[in-house]
């Protein structure tokens, strides 16, 4: 993925102007539903019409952000379970459903009307900017969530120009769209590369389906009668991601095959690493804990057929 990147970046640094291949810039959010005051219903993708000054803001606000994000390793989102402070992960189209709906709407170029009206309708909830370029038949997609508060309400920087019918930038302003000019992401050969990991799988609620799932396998463990009264798995689950997508990878796991005898002997023997209660029942009052909790129900405590040795492997596949 790195190399592909790379690769449309050499293409894409040396062009200093968009007189041949323009940009097309798209909004896409939500809109207050007619008789109601909380119910939104989706708002597929609407372009917006633009002049030759924002072309120029897009040209050199996506060429920074692609020269930033090539300083970082790029990795599969199912390599790592969490981001750092030298990589960028990146996940499938194909796992982000709504998103990968607006881009087959802008392939296919299926947009009715232009954005003008929708971006002055005080109904309107924004969601996303999407701004595409397209070299040589590769087109990459650069992605910015923005919200209500940061959109063009106030409509003093983007101005319509009713007489060519397009936005552009008021001349008196600083050249800048928002104060934060940062892209939160790519679309590029069908996968998103997560420049601002947080904002866009929170846009996406990516997390959701891991922390329901994890929420329901603890409902199972608590039926089980392992867990002491004190305990608060869920709290600590709540509030650790890579917690929760672990834990539901148990979601359809049975746990009859986890014998209750072998992990208190484990637990006395000091091989677990937890402690039990009055009643035989495992104490988790603290986050370690709970880490520790989740490894056994994933049946992570191993002993290896070669050497006799006993790990605690978090990867693992059947023989």
């Amino acid at each position: 993925m790195q190399q592909q990147i790379e690769a449309f970046n050499q293409q894409f640094q040396p062009i200093m102007n968009t007189e041949q291949n323009a940009f097309r810039l798209y909004i896409v959010g939500k809109k207050l539903r007619e008789g109601t005051v909380s119910a939104y219903d989706e708002v597929d993708p609407k372009e917006i019409i633009i002049d030759q000054s924002i072309q120029d803001w897009l040209l050199r606000t996506t060429k920074s952000m692609l020269s930033s994000l090539l300083e970082y390793e790029i990795i599969n989102i199912q390599e790592v379970d969490e981001g750092g402070e030298t990589i960028r992960r990146y996940i499938e189209m194909t796992e982000l459903n709504q998103l990968a709906q607006w881009q087959q709407i802008i392939v296919q170029d299926q947009i009715e009307g232009n954005a003008h009206r929708l971006i002055n309708d005080s109904d309107f909830k924004p969601k996303s900017l999407i701004a595409s370029f397209r070299i040589n038949d590769q087109t990459i997609y650069f992605l910015k969530v923005i919200s209500e508060s940061v959109l063009m309400k106030t409509r003093t920087i983007m101005n319509w120009n009713v007489a060519r019918g397009q936005y552009e930038l008021d001349e008196n302003t600083n050249k800048r769209l928002f104060l934060d000019e940062q892209w939160d992401g790519i679309i590029y050969d069908n996968k998103v590369v997560l420049y601002n990991e947080s904002k866009i799988l929170s846009l996406f609620k990516y997390y959701e389906k891991f922390r329901e799932a994890a929420e329901q396998v603890v409902e199972n463990i608590k039926d089980l009668g392992w867990i002491s009264e004190e305990a608060d798995l869920l709290r600590f689950i709540g509030s650790q991601v890579s917690l929760q997508k672990k834990l539901a990878r148990a979601a359809n796991y049975s746990f009859e095959g986890i014998q209750r005898d072998r992990v208190v002997n484990l637990i006395n023997q000091g091989t677990i690493n937890l402690n039990l209660d009055g009643e035989g029942k495992i104490v988790c009052t603290t986050k370690e804990e709970a880490k520790v909790v989740v490894d056994v129900i994933l049946d992570n405590f191993v002993t290896s057929m070669i050497t006799d040795e006993r790990y605690r492997a978090l990867n693992k596949s059947k023989l």
